[in-house]
């Protein structure tokens, strides 16, 4: 091996502690983070996402244009170099 490896997919992981609470965080990590978000959201405000800014949008019933509303949730991003992996994460707060 020369060094190593990078990881070129996007993953989502849930990023919180076992059991019941409040809000639910998911994480989305990789170079599509922030489309993969895009299919799930709509953003309350149509603007694109900005590093460290929280958005409020609306969590879709699926991604047809036509999909219903089934939760409100805070989405963050934080670009490539300024995460803690170095890559593109998209963090989602929904209710718990």
């Amino acid at each position: 091996m020369d060094g190593p490896e990078l990881c070129t997919e996007t993953i989502a992981a849930i990023s919180m502690p076992p059991g019941r609470g409040g809000i639910g965080i998911v994480r989305l990590s990789g170079p599509d983070s922030a489309s993969v978000e895009a299919q799930l959201m709509r953003l309350r405000l149509p603007l694109p996402l900005e590093h460290g800014r929280a958005r409020l949008a609306d969590v879709l019933d699926g991604a047809d244009d036509d999909a219903g509303q089934i939760d409100e949730a805070l989405v963050t991003l934080f670009a490539t170099h300024n995460s803690y992996t170095a890559e593109d994460v998209v963090e989602i707060s929904v209710h718990g």
